[in-house]
């Protein structure tokens, strides 16, 4: 019994548990239905509440042109704020395909609707473009096709025209309306490969186009007229400096003022070219003024083209001012001045100087003896071309002194001029003097030129040189040397010549052999060899004789017949070499005189044809009378 109390009692408490468990899980069930329903009613209000919002933020026609007309960005950004949009960003410079900065014309504030916050994705994209002389611009880019649809048939409805066909364009399409004043740019674009977000997306751009059109013509106009004015610029230039190179500075100047009204801005730099083309002017003027001996107004011009500025021709205008100041000064002194003839006249001081040198040579090689002395010619030329000279000197000689009065009197000196005036001026001729003449009988033998006269070594090297070939004899010569500021001249005759060595010596050899030698040879060989030889075979001879004599008188005393041939033999002998000695001696005295004798007409051919050489006519005016005279070259 209590066996069967104990089980009802389990059974009872497992059939409560059971009904307990299944409460639970009835409770569970009911609370997760309850909770699925709460989601599902979560849900349809955020998709509700998001679908009014993505509503509230979607921009129609006239949002988009209300945005556009709006010059207030804060009134912009206040309008998108309101339906949701938030600012994105803002620039001022673009970047190029190298991802560098470069600097645009306008500025572009950016919007974005629901933008991803891990990804450059968005719902929408709202560009305001500001341009600093043109109305804004819009561009506004949506993923919504029904929106596109919306907003194409607003534009439809409001007046607006499809202008072109729609075209394709990079990655979409592209469709363009107009009304009279704005032009909608529709594109549908698909996504790049890179992008995420939706396949497709649709662009809608905004703007004036009138005013576009207004100013791209007004721009054309303006470009016309700016060519046409930088035309006009640049014919003026061209003609002003074509005229400047012309030296038509007048005409340069009017060009030069006719480009600075077509073109104001380059003012500086075409003042500063007119500022240069009147100093020219002022230098043209000064020129003219000086060319016309006006010499202060060419100053005066000069000085104001210096008061205009600084430049490449400053130098050269304060040369001319200073160039004019002393032309002035000039035009002062020149009545009283004494200017430097040598320095003015050059080219005629050296030839009047050569022709006095050549004068003083003459008159101090015509046989003077002059010591050292100086001589001074002082000339002067007055403003009429009239030249005074006057003449110093130290020298004592009266005939002298009464030829240098004779030469600078008959010195004409140029005219001379300075700056187109005639001037006075003057010059001096300084020579030192000093001359010899010598008569100098010089005796030329074989191996010497000798001279007894004391100026023979004065001269000795010349006559030597002349005589060096010259045949034996003696010659007189005139000698005569002038030294004129340390240079030499020389005048020098052969005057007369004694031949020596002639034909004639052959008596002296007749007389004595080999006296006639040493004459023919200049002294080279004296002949006394010849005198031993010939007297020594006829004095051998003569004595053989006197031997062969005293022999032949012992032959006649001797007493036999041995002895009488012994003294007979050598008698005899002795008389043949008598003979043969006196005859040896008379052959050698004859070869002698011979021998002088063909050297004698050596000699005096020589000397005739050397004469022949030398031989000149001279005259002699002071005394009237010709004569002959023999040249010869130093």
């Amino acid at each position: 019994m209590r066996q069967l109390n104990n089980k009802y009692l389990l059974l009872a408490f497992v059939l409560l548990t059971t009904i307990y468990s299944n409460a639970q899980s009835i409770k569970a069930a009911a609370e997760q239905q309850r909770q699925q329903e709460q989601y599902e009613r979560n849900m349809r209000e955020s998709e509700l509440k998001q679908a009014s919002r993505i509503q509230k933020a979607q921009l129609n026609l006239n949002n988009l042109l209300q945005l556009l007309q709006s010059k207030d960005l804060d009134y912009v950004d206040r309008f998108l704020s309101e339906k949701g949009w938030k600012l994105y960003s803002t620039n001022v410079k673009e970047t190029n395909d190298n991802d560098e900065e470069v600097s645009t014309n306008y500025k572009k504030v950016t919007w974005v609707f629901d933008k991803n916050e891990y990804e450059n994705l968005a719902k929408g994209w709202f560009y305001f473009y500001l341009y600093p002389t043109y109305d804004n611009a819009i561009s506004y880019v949506i993923a919504d096709e029904i929106q596109l649809e919306k907003l194409k048939s607003e534009l439809i409805n409001n007046g607006y025209k499809k202008i072109q066909a729609t075209d394709a364009v990079a990655r979409g399409l592209e469709s363009v309306y107009r009304n009279n004043l704005y032009e909608v740019n529709f594109k549908k674009q698909l996504k790049e490969s890179s992008e995420e977000g939706a396949d497709i997306h649709y662009s809608f751009f905004i703007y004036n186009y009138k005013q576009v059109e207004e100013r791209r013509a007004e721009a054309e106009r303006l470009k016309r007229e700016a060519e046409e004015k930088e035309e006009k610029y640049q014919n003026a230039v061209q003609r002003a400096e074509s005229a400047y190179y012309q030296k038509q500075y007048i005409i340069a100047k009017q060009a030069y003022n006719e480009a600075i009204i077509l073109k104001p801005e380059n003012e500086d730099l075409l003042s500063d070219k007119i500022a240069t083309i009147d100093i020219n002017i002022f230098c043209q003027n000064a020129d003219n003024f000086f060319k016309t001996k006006q010499y202060q107004k060419a100053k005066d011009e000069y000085g104001k083209a210096l008061l205009i500025k600084q430049d490449s021709k400053t130098v050269e205008i304060k040369a001319k001012i200073k160039e004019i100041d002393a032309f002035i000064l000039f035009l002062k002194e020149r009545n009283y001045k004494v200017y430097n003839y040598q320095e003015i006249e050059e080219s005629n001081y050296t030839i009047q100087n050569k022709k006095i040198e050549d004068e003083l040579k003459n008159i101090l090689l015509n046989e003077l003896t002059i010591p050292k002395s100086d001589v001074s010619i002082i000339c002067k030329i007055d403003t009429f071309g009239v030249t005074t000279s006057r003449f110093t000197t130290s020298t004592q000689d009266e005939i002298l002194i009464k030829k240098f009065d004779e030469l600078s009197k008959s010195i004409k000196l140029n005219p001379v001029f300075l700056n187109g005036y005639s001037a006075n001026a003057k010059v001096e001729f300084r020579f030192a003097i000093e001359a010899n003449h010598a008569t100098i009988v010089a005796k030329r033998r074989a191996e010497t030129i000798t001279s007894k006269n004391k100026d023979f070594n004065l001269y000795s090297q010349n006559i030597n040189s002349e005589l060096n070939a010259a045949p034996f004899g003696n010659y007189t010569f005139n000698m005569n040397k002038a030294v004129i500021n340390n240079q030499e001249y020389n005048n020098n005759k052969l005057v007369k010549i004694i031949g020596k060595g002639g034909p004639s010596n052959a008596i002296l050899s007749v007389l004595i052999p080999g006296l006639g030698v040493s004459n023919v040879t200049g002294g080279a060989k004296s002949g006394f060899s010849r005198t031993l030889t010939v007297y020594g075979f006829i004095g051998a001879g003569i004595g053989c004789k006197l031997w062969s004599d005293s022999e032949y008188q012992a032959y006649h005393s001797a007493t036999t017949q041995t002895e009488m041939d012994k003294h007979f033999e050598l008698a005899n002998g002795l008389n043949q070499a008598f003979y043969l000695g006196v005859g040896a001696g008379a052959i050698v005295w004859l070869y002698d005189i011979i021998w002088v004798a063909s050297k004698g007409v050596e000699n005096k051919k020589a000397q005739k044809a050397w004469n022949q050489n030398h031989l000149g006519v001279y005259y002699q005016p002071e005394i009237n009378t010709t004569g002959l005279t023999y040249t010869i070259k130093f």
